[in-house]
């Protein structure tokens, strides 16, 4: 039976053999300092490595480019006169379209006919275009910049693979509008009756022209389907 004395001789060998000088306690420095600091060469050229492999990926990459165009829709008084967008006595409400109608138009900016009749139109040599990187420096361009895109136009002429011709004629269409698809973006911003079209490519120009181009197909589209 234990007895208070022998309940105390537990307690404190419990104690004195935790505490941080009986020595079986954990050493910081022997156990997680000087290991780092062993092998410190290791950790630096590990870094170093991540950091050269992040440099190389950014500038394989090339520069990408956004062009975004805006369309209004307006109604005139005729196409006004809609369950949607009458007012309380009957009146049609020149300019203002209703939610079924924007809806209906960015059904036809969506639809994959639209974007198949771009891919023929344009072709994979002129979606696929794309520009050097120093080609809008200037001489207000910080030196920073132009060695980087000098870099940058060094890695992509010898490593980056290179679309030739014959292969971009092999491309299937299909697959071109699909990808033409992935980089565009269609908004209309809540409560207006602007539909707002971004295309992201490697050349301002091109860009530009899917964008017009895309604008243009619409308005063909929708005069196929209305009139």
């Amino acid at each position: 039976m234990a007895t208070p004395e022998t309940i105390d001789d537990d307690l404190d060998f419990e104690l004195s053999s935790s505490s941080p000088g009986s020595g079986s306690g954990i050493n910081i420095v022997e156990q997680f300092i000087r290991p780092v600091l062993r092998y410190y060469w290791l950790i630096l050229l590990m870094v170093g490595l991540g950091l050269a492999g992040a440099v190389s990926f950014a500038a394989m990459q090339p520069n990408t480019y956004l062009s975004t165009a805006k369309l209004l829709v307006r109604h005139g008084e005729r196409e006004n006169n809609t369950a949607d967008t009458l007012d309380d006595e009957g009146q049609g409400r020149l300019g203002t379209v209703g939610t079924g109608t924007m809806l209906s138009y960015l059904h036809i900016l969506r639809d994959p006919e639209l974007y198949r009749r771009l891919a023929e139109k344009l072709g994979a040599a002129r979606i696929f275009t794309r520009v050097a990187p120093d080609a809008f420096d200037s001489e207000g361009t910080s030196v920073f910049v132009r060695n980087w895109h000098a870099f940058q136009n060094w890695c992509l002429q010898n490593f980056a693979e290179e679309s030739t011709p014959e292969h971009l004629d092999r491309v299937n269409p299909r697959h071109l509008a699909n990808y033409v698809v992935s980089r565009t973006v269609i908004e209309n911003p809540p409560r207006s009756n602007i539909l707002s079209i971004s295309y992201e490519a490697f050349d301002p120009a091109v860009a530009q022209e899917v964008t017009e181009t895309l604008l243009a197909l619409f308005m063909e589209r929708q005069i196929e389907l209305y009139n």
